[in-house]
């Protein structure tokens, strides 16, 4: 009888761990596919070619999504965290942005029709319904502030085309005020998009709202300081780390924006930041939050080890390079507050 006891505790205390174990969310992350604007500053045949591989890139992102979901391996959302090269497609008449200028070095604008079609052509088959997405700079033309609500407005017409040919795909912009609840967790997103220099947005700042980063920041430290006690899991496409192509911070902004920043980003709620925006061919920088300590800029510890960055889809930046970091981030969150996540690359190993 004893014997049968322990049995029985045995089990219990299992399966209370296998329970325990389990994730309460799961999510991709994908970004930086450029499809809209690489190669857009090469010959036209190499650019063609540019934007050629980036298609497929992102028809395999979507293809292996929904092969995930097929094998029986759940996927709560599907996040996309900027840099579709919105830059290049002309939306000035429908989004009252700033018409898209013509580089004579390169590839011409795209017209928003078929931008928008192309779009919702390879999304239509993706078996998650909940899709998310934050702006990057590329999105913005010349990286301007001012030109920040163009994703915005790009990706509703894509929702409106999926919604015309009955699709159940759900697609939401993730902002540092409105958090969106999921499994017990609240997912924010933050418009870095003219974080990179100064002269984004110095003179149009506080005035142009969307996309400044005080006005970022600040809607970001008002929800990490309100009453509510679920994690926070953040998003974004430039995040606070030294960019290893580049070799400088990736952010440019106050002092008086940086400290703000770290507050929050450091509070115990903020459990995890996810951005993209780097295009470094060497596999080590992406899907960890061990690598990003190497890419720390000072005084931001805090917040480079709860930093994970998803490789990009795009050629940009790689051609020639074998093997090339390209793919998606699989991530899972624990109850514990653990964070896996799993690379899985384009190209194979």
């Amino acid at each position: 009888m004893r014997a049968f006891r322990i049995l029985f505790v045995v089990v219990i205390l299992s399966c209370f761990s296998f329970a325990q174990d389990k994730p309460t969310l799961r999510f991709v992350q994908i970004t930086d596919a450029h499809v809209f604007d690489d190669g857009s500053r090469q010959s036209t045949d190499s650019g063609y070619k540019s934007l050629s591989d980036d298609w497929s890139s992102l028809h395999w992102a979507v293809e292996e999504i929904s092969g995930m979901v097929s094998a029986g391996k759940p996927i709560d959302f599907v996040v996309y965290t900027g840099d579709l090269g919105l830059s290049n497609v002309e939306l000035s008449k429908e989004c009252g942005v700033a018409p898209t200028p013509v580089d004579v070095r390169g590839l011409p604008p795209i017209s928003k029709d078929w931008a928008v079609g192309k779009v919702a052509g390879e999304l239509k088959s993706l078996t998650v319904n909940r899709f998310y997405f934050v702006a990057g700079n590329n999105d913005f033309s010349n990286e301007a502030v001012t030109d920040a609500r163009r994703a915005g407005c790009f990706w509703g017409m894509v929702q409106t085309a999926l919604s015309s040919i009955s699709s159940s795909l759900h697609i939401q912009e993730l902002k540092p005020a409105a958090a969106v609840a999921v499994n017990g967790f609240r997912l924010a997103g933050l418009n870095t998009g003219s974080f990179k220099e100064e002269v984004n947005y110095k003179d149009k700042c506080p005035a142009a709202g969307e996309g400044c980063p005080e006005v970022e920041v600040s809607s970001f430290h008002g929800l990490v300081k309100d009453s509510a006690t679920d994690p926070i899991l953040l998003f974004m496409h430039i995040p606070e780390l030294v960019d290893p192509f580049r070799e400088k911070s990736s952010w440019t902004v106050t002092d008086t924006v940086r400290a703000e920043w770290r507050t929050g980003a450091c509070d115990h709620k903020v459990l995890g930041i996810f951005a993209g925006h780097f295009h470094d061919s060497d596999r080590h920088w992406y899907g960890s939050n061990t690598s990003t300590r190497d890419l720390i800029v000072p005084g931001s510890e805090c917040t480079a080890t709860k930093t994970w960055v998803a490789p990009p889809l795009a050629i940009k930046n790689q051609l020639g390079k074998i093997p090339t970091a390209r793919g998606l981030l699989y991530v899972r969150i624990f109850k514990s507050g653990d964070i896996k996540v799993v690379a899985d690359w384009f190209g194979g190993r």
